[in-house]
């Protein structure tokens, strides 16, 4: 079960990425996020959304959870 102050449903997850500010250390250029986006928009839901869930800081016990797979 995903922790309850994650009230957001994975239908509502934007596909798209935000404009957010990387650290100095992880910058990637414009053309690579881009492509990678493309990519990964590219991608089978049952792939695509485990990584959605990642990156939106889920842990990969509520991620196996709320998905119906295993960890």
């Amino acid at each position: 079960m995903l922790r309850k102050q994650r009230e957001e449903p994975l239908e509502e997850i934007p596909d798209v990425p935000d404009d957010a500010p990387v650290p100095d250390d992880a910058v990637v250029s414009t053309d690579n996020i881009q492509h990678l986006t493309e990519l990964i928009g590219q991608m089978k839901p049952v792939y695509r959304d485990p990584l959605r869930l990642l990156a939106m800081g889920y842990t990969n016990r509520e991620i196996a959870e709320s998905l119906g797979l295993t960890d």
